[in-house]
């Protein structure tokens, strides 16, 4: 299953782009100290932007990986 949008232009989107361009919710999460370090030592070597984007990758590869799991 893949994701198609097309922006304003009519150009379609790649499925990142149109992931990334989806509304973004606000949340207050509280997560162990160790994590939060961890998190920090990968935004910090630039491997995630921010501590969002860290947590909404591990977020959407869990998703991936549950549903992958559901078509086996």
């Amino acid at each position: 299953m893949s994701i198609n949008a097309i922006n304003k232009e009519g150009e379609n989107l790649t499925e990142k782009e149109t992931i990334e361009s989806m509304a973004k919710i606000r949340l207050q999460v509280t997560v162990r100290e160790d994590l939060v370090k961890y998190i920090d030592e990968q935004v910090e070597k630039l491997r995630f932007a921010s501590r969002s984007h860290a947590i909404e990758y591990a977020l959407t590869q869990l998703k991936e990986k549950d549903r992958q799991e559901k078509r086996a």
